[in-house]
């Protein structure tokens, strides 16, 4: 146990979403700008065009989904941006702010000494359990467009073209969260049924 006075003035659960949320707003507004100046040149250099991009995505995008997490994608996924739509740039920043609060939250947690909410290793299992299986599934859902791109022998072009603009970039982070994630609460899962296996025993 951490003694009170050695305690952070404002805790993490505060801090991060706060911090993470400005960081957010920044980018998207950044990411905006980056959207019109494209879109300027795509029109003009492609008059004849009729629809967007879909393969381009702001570059302030991709950093906010790297340095941000998860929360960037609520509501909108890694579909191609649009400024805008404000709802989903609001609601992004509010999944931001959350995804870092209950951070924040299991930060302070640790910090102070304190043991799991659920303390019945089992039920606690489970709920790990089952996110693994959610991430997961969202794995495979970004996996998708990017492997039906490489089908299509698309990839390549769209990476030599874009750059960092590619937008199969976000599905690439977007993974590499979910996974990254997973294999957090695989973790968590294996200790915790461990832990119900010897509390059975006993």
């Amino acid at each position: 146990m951490i003694p009170s006075d050695r305690r952070p003035a404002i805790s993490w659960r505060y801090r991060l979403p706060l911090l993470q949320g400005l960081l957010a707003v920044v980018l998207l507004v950044t990411a905006g700008y980056e959207h019109n100046r494209y879109y300027d040149w795509f029109f003009k250099a492609y008059p004849q065009a009729f629809e967007i991009d879909y393969s381009y995505n702001p570059p302030a995008r991709l950093i906010a989904l790297v340095i941000c997490g998860p929360g960037l994608l609520i509501p909108s996924g890694t579909n191609p941006y649009d400024p805008s739509w404000r709802f989903a740039q609001v609601s992004a920043v509010f999944s931001v702010m959350a995804f870092w609060f209950l951070l924040g939250w299991f930060i302070d947690r640790r910090m102070r000494g304190l043991g799991p909410v659920l303390r019945n290793s089992l039920l606690r299992g489970v709920g790990y359990g089952a996110l693994v299986v959610l991430l997961l599934g969202f794995c495979e859902k970004f996996a998708y467009p990017i492997s039906s791109t490489v089908r299509n022998g698309e990839l390549g072009f769209i990476l030599s073209f874009h750059g960092l603009r590619a937008r199969p970039l976000m599905d690439f982070v977007a993974i590499l969260w979910m996974g990254g994630l997973s294999v957090f609460c695989a973790g968590q899962f294996f200790v915790s049924v461990k832990g119900a296996l010897a509390a059975f025993r006993h």
